[in-house]
């Protein structure tokens, strides 16, 4: 008999989640008001769709196919922790873009980025990618991060939508 699943862990995928802003070319910026920002090199960043906006392409991408998810389904049943929160976010959004339009079964391509604002770090960005998908829904999810305190250094996923 296999030994069941541990629960509250990223998998493979989404473990490019966890990322080291130094690898990133990440560096300290002191404002005006004195605050300790992090910033990135202009060769690594995009404006993004909002004012002061800047995203930082990460390493992580899913290909899914609508409407039953079968990666983010399989992955959360073994307990990676995001695939359960990013399932159940795009169950709301798209449950909620529903109600307003058809929205066609088939490929669904995402991608991720670090959503930096103002100076500072917002969170993760989910967004629907370049690659090829059914019907273009504009699928944009954020989920806010913070400084894993045990590591200066390194930012992790702790948050949700």
């Amino acid at each position: 008999m296999s030994d069941p699943p541990e629960y509250d862990f990223l998998c493979e995928r989404c473990s490019l989640l966890s990322f080291d802003d130094g690898a990133l070319e990440g560096y300290e910026v002191i404002g005006e008001d004195g605050v300790a920002r992090l910033s990135f090199p202009e060769s690594r960043t995009r404006k993004g769709e909002y004012l002061n906006h800047n995203l930082v392409h990460l390493d992580w991408q899913l290909d899914e196919i609508l409407p039953d998810m079968p990666h983010l389904s399989l992955s959360s049943q073994f307990g990676c922790v995001f695939c359960q929160a990013l399932r159940k976010s795009l169950e709301e959004t798209l449950a909620e873009e529903a109600k307003t339009k058809m929205i066609d079964d088939g490929p669904l391509n995402l991608v991720a980025y670090l959503s930096l604002f103002d100076g500072g770090i917002e969170g993760i960005l989910i967004k629907e990618g370049p690659g090829f998908s059914s019907s273009y829904l504009g699928i944009q999810i954020l989920f806010s991060i913070e400084a894993d305190s045990s590591k200066s250094d390194r930012l992790t996923k702790t948050g949700s939508v």
